[in-house]
This record gives C-alpha cells, sequence and structure tokens, in this order.
C-alpha cells in the first residue's frame, strides 16, 4: 500500500471533486442549453405564426372590410405588435390600418392600441417620414395637439433631409396641426 501525505490526499480530493464538478456542470450545461435552444424555437415559431396571422387577417381586412375581419384583424395584431418582437414596418402598418379604419368601425380603443404601435415604429426608425407623420396623425386624432406637432416636424425636418417628394403633404399637416395650439 502507498504511503500518501495528508496534503496529498487533500490535493487529490480536491482534483477528484472539481473533475467531478466539471463533467456535471458541463452536463448541466448542455442540459440547460438544449432546454433554451427549444425555447428559443417555440419563441421563434410563435412569433412568425402571430406575425403571419397579423398578415393574412391584415389582407382580409383589406379584401373585406366586414366588423368580423376589423375584430380578427385586432385581435391578431394586439397578439404579434404587443410581442415586443414585431418589425417597425409591421407596427407601422397595423397602426396606419388601424388610423385609416377606426371611424369605419367606431373603435377609438382600436386607436390608443394603434398610438402604441406607431410610437414604437417612430421610435425605432426615427429618420422614417412615413413613420413620424403617422405616430402624428394618430396623437392629432386623439387629442394630443402638442404631441402631433412635434412628430410632424420631425417627418417634415426629415422629408426635407431626404429630398422626398412629400414635403408638401408634411408641410400641410404641420401647419393644420399648429393651427390647433394657438391660443393653448
Amino acid at each position: 500500500m502507498i504511503k500518501m501525505k495528508k496534503s496529498n490526499i487533500i490535493l487529490a480530493s480536491l482534483l477528484v471533486f472539481i473533475a467531478v464538478a466539471t463533467i456535471v456542470l458541463n452536463i448541466d450545461f448542455k442540459m440547460n442549453e438544449v432546454a433554451y435552444k427549444d425555447k428559443m424555437e417555440i419563441k421563434v415559431f410563435k412569433l412568425n405564426k402571430y406575425r403571419k396571422d397579423f398578415h393574412v387577417s391584415l389582407e382580409q381586412l383589406k379584401d373585406s372590410m366586414t366588423i368580423k375581419n376589423w375584430d380578427s384583424f385586432i385581435f391578431k395584431s394586439t397578439l404579434y405588435l404587443s410581442s415586443g418582437d414585431a418589425h417597425s414596418m409591421d407596427e407601422f402598418m397595423g397602426s396606419n390600418a388601424v388610423y385609416l379604419n377606426f371611424k369605419i368601425y367606431s373603435d377609438s380603443t382600436a386607436l390608443y392600441q394603434a398610438k402604441v404601435w406607431a410610437k414604437k415604429a417612430a421610435i425605432s426608425s426615427p429618420n422614417s417620414c412615413l413613420y413620424n407623420d403617422n405616430y402624428a396623425r394618430i396623437l392629432f386624432e386623439l387629442g394630443f395637439v402638442n404631441g402631433a406637432v412635434k412628430y410632424a416636424e420631425i417627418a417634415m425636418e426629415n422629408a426635407i433631409k431626404q429630398g422626398g417628394n412629400k414635403t408638401g403633404i408634411y408641410s400641410e399637416r404641420l401647419t393644420h396641426f399648429k393651427s390647433f395650439t394657438r391660443g393653448q
């Protein structure tokens, strides 16, 4: 039998402990990695399904403007656009569709939801004339005139910088919004 010093026994025990802990942690890491990957795949699948459902409902609304299609569009838009992972173009499309149609369906509640989506689109793409203008129109419709003026000015400034042909439309809208701030 080999005689070992107490310090060597402690050192050997420590090395065995480290080796076992490394193996266990590696197995645990691999299991967590697989679980994380599975969760991400489910999240991506869900997001893609919500996105597809959103686009299908938008097309159905364009094809047939029934109350049933409106309700379906609002429901599917809310699922997708409130997920936090929506594309800014989709946020714009959803909020713009609500803005253009909410009066037909007497649904001002939907316009408040569209305000959230439009704001996210405008913030994520601050140089977009279209997104800022859309947000400004929604704010104005909801009575937030000063906010509407602010975002209409941003849209106008960006249109001038980009040399777009819509500066006239943005200028008219800005003037219209500003006319409601006089005397406030």
